[in-house]
């Protein structure tokens, strides 16, 4: 487990962590996009390649699932 500015975050054990470098990037793709991308109540589906970062972003936003 590993603590992020997002909260604990579940990821395999490697040296270092990927979630944090992974919400930076979600980070500076959504700060310059114009309007909300995700919006509260939305129903948004993530593909489960990695850890759930995005998922926890889309949550963050107000996503309802």
């Amino acid at each position: 487990m590993v603590s992020t500015p997002w909260g604990e975050i579940w990821e395999p054990e490697i040296v270092g962590t990927a979630a944090v470098a992974q919400i930076g990037e979600i980070e500076a793709k959504y700060a310059g996009f114009p309007g909300q991308p995700i919006l509260k109540g939305d129903i948004v589906l993530d593909g489960g390649a990695n850890v759930g970062v995005e998922t926890m972003y889309a949550l963050r936003m107000g996503a309802a699932k």
